[in-house]
């Protein structure tokens, strides 16, 4: 090369460099025209015309024996064709040329077992292991192969030869645990994911989120929770596998048995509480509120000085009023169920915690129930003003003014609710969804001021910026506003001035406001709503013969109301948890199954036949 630039000339360069162009011209037209065919042989594979794309990748693997994407591109065609014996010999060529090469190796097995040569099949593949019985990997490209072919039981037992040739009972616990999983094998498979713990207590949370593939199954449930309960019992100080025993509890909601596991954990690790206080906060979010309340205060008492205390004070009182909520009147310890007992919880945790931001949280807590629960409108404004003091800006600040705008509204100050929701608006911490609330809450205090037609376009306008979930209230009051403010604006101004009563616990008015607009516009499309709302206000006082009278007179006036489905459910329900009537209510009930047997209402009405029949305990 040296000799030849030194005598060349700068001439005589130019010339051999073009010489050298001219000649690789070819080259690199060869090389674009293979390209384009692999991309036509692999759309014809793609496409299922096998036998164009085995033309063409023959063509291929003729100008360059030693590429792999032509040969396997060959390889899978043959396969595709069912021509067997081709993808044998293919694969035999190959291996002539490169006999070390066990993933050629391994795939000529998968070839022979689907030509039905099962024991030849089963011969390549030991050979392949038999190069180095102590390699793991040489075992996990058999298995990968024998479940391609779905032979999952020969899968296992490659997997379970590899560990007595290696001498390790805990390898390929994974793989294995998956196999015994898709065989629906559950006990097996919880063996092998606590052969995996066992090697690795730090793969815990990993191997909760394989397990869970199984628990979504009843029966994978049951038999996890029977390995790992076994596996306890017989290792009981084991604290990695108690907390996957915690999980499979919680998984199972048996949180009372998770609660004594968690217990028996702190016991042993002394761990200031964390360990309790963290099992509550799992258990509030499940929703079981009585455990959580056990958990929190036992944190509590034995930590007094812990930094989750007041967290873990204030998680009480919240499990004591939603407990409350659902009607659960049993005491915990010495704390007594009642929304009396919840408001005095948070009182005392505002007093002891002045100025933070779980005295904010209690404070309007409180007023939520101060509010809904005995209609204390000014106790819970008190309240309200408090919680705002302390937080002049924050998100938290957004929801304590749009509850003082609906206590506002029970008061009957319309306008200063409509200040309040205005102020959300324009907060620049408040959240969207806060703002779309009080959007919400505007047009409704416009409805409530017969402005029907602002009212109608700012629900419009709130309808196409909230998802589809929350449009749906938007939606279906400007629907009701547009269909009546029209033809029938006064009648909707007398259900509007109703539905004002009622949210200021003015039942008996509103009641009156709602048959008197069924009086005077009997033809409105609202009448049917007047009636249906006067029963549920009825019902809600037990004046259970009104509502029944009120429910029927729809169905007897209205016999294509969109709502005759609603309110046939309901009459039949009062019968049964109302007036006691169990006849009436079976009867209802049958000929409701036999009007509406689409009902979403229609599983909950065939259990209640079959409880009033006695099929069933209730």
């Amino acid at each position: 090369g040296s000799f030849l630039r030194r005598s060349l000339s700068p001439k005589g360069i130019c010339s051999l460099c073009l010489l050298q162009l001219v000649l690789m011209v070819p080259l690199f037209a060869q090389a674009g025209d293979d390209l384009n065919r692999l991309r036509l042989a692999q759309a014809f594979e793609q496409a299922g015309e096998v036998e164009r794309a085995v033309q063409l990748y023959q063509e291929l693997l003729l100008r360059d024996q030693a590429n792999f994407v032509y040969f396997d591109g060959l390889r899978r065609c043959f396969i595709l064709a069912k021509r067997y014996d081709d993808a044998v010999n293919l694969s035999t060529l190959k291996l002539k040329s490169d006999p070390g090469d066990l993933g050629v190796r391994t795939m000529l097995g998968g070839i022979l077992y689907r030509a039905e040569r099962e024991a030849a099949a089963d011969s390549v593949w030991s050979a392949v292991i038999a190069v180095n019985p102590h390699n793991q990997s040489l075992y996990r490209i058999v298995a990968a192969s024998q479940i391609e072919l779905r032979l999952f039981d020969e899968a296992i037992l490659t997997y379970q030869h590899g560990r007595r040739e290696i001498g390790d009972p805990l390898l390929f616990s994974e793989d294995l645990a998956s196999l015994y999983s898709m065989m629906m094998d559950y006990p097996a498979a919880i063996r092998e994911y606590l052969a995996m713990l066992r090697r690795s207590e730090s793969q815990l949370d990993y191997i909760e989120s394989r397990i869970a593939l199984i628990t979504a199954r009843p029966e994978g449930l049951a038999a996890a929770l029977h390995g790992v309960e076994i596996a306890s019992l017989t290792d009981p100080s084991d604290i990695v596998l108690g907390r996957l025993l915690v999980w499979l509890y919680i998984e199972a909601r048996q949180f009372e048995s998770a609660y004594r596991i968690v217990s028996g954990i702190e016991n042993r690790l002394r761990s200031g509480g964390t360990e309790i206080f963290t099992f509550a906060e799992r258990a509030f979010r499940e929703a079981s509120y009585r455990v959580a309340a056990t958990a929190y205060r036992r944190a509590v008492a034995e930590n007094p000085e812990a930094q989750f205390v007041p967290q873990g004070r204030y998680g009480t009182a919240l499990c004591v009023e939603l407990l409350s909520d659902r009607g659960d009147t049993n005491a915990i310890g010495d704390i007594r169920i009642n929304h009396h007992e919840a408001a005095a919880v948070y009182l005392a945790l505002a007093a002891a915690y002045p100025g933070s931001t779980i005295a904010v949280q209690s404070l309007f807590r409180t007023a939520i129930i101060r509010y809904r629960r005995f209609f204390d409108l000014n106790g819970a404004m008190r309240l309200l003003d408090s919680a705002g003091a302390i937080v002049p800006t924050s998100t938290m600040k957004a929801d304590i003014s749009i509850l003082a705008g609906e206590v506002m509204i029970a008061q009957g100050n319309l306008e200063g609710a409509a200040m309040r929701y205005q102020g959300v608006i324009g907060m620049s911490y408040a959240g969207e969804t806060q703002r779309r609330q009080a959007f919400f809450q505007l047009a409704e205090i416009e409805y409530y001021h017969h402005q029907f037609d602002t009212a109608a376009t700012r629900l419009a306008d709130l309808a196409k910026m909230w998802t589809a979930d929350e449009s749906n209230d938007a939606i279906l009051l400007n629907f009701f506003i547009t269909e009546n403010k029209d033809t029938f604006s006064e009648a909707l101004g007398m259900y509007a001035d109703a539905e004002l009563r009622e949210r200021q616990a003015k039942q008996g008015e509103a009641i009156a406001l709602f048959a008197l607009v069924r009086e005077k516009f009997p033809d409105a499309p609202l009448a049917d709503d007047a009636l249906l709302k006067a029963g549920d206000l009825q019902s809600s006082l037990h004046r259970y013969q009104d509502a029944l009278r009120s429910y029927k007179l729809l169905l007897h006036e209205y016999p294509v109301s969109s709502l005759r489905e609603k309110v046939s459910y309901r009459i039949a329900a009062l019968y049964e948890v109302g007036t006691g009537e169990r006849d009436k209510a079976l009867v209802a009930y049958e000929e409701f199954l036999a009007q509406y047997p689409q009902s979403l209402f229609s599983e909950d009405v065939r259990k209640r036949v079959r409880i009033l029949r006695g099929d069933v305990k209730d």
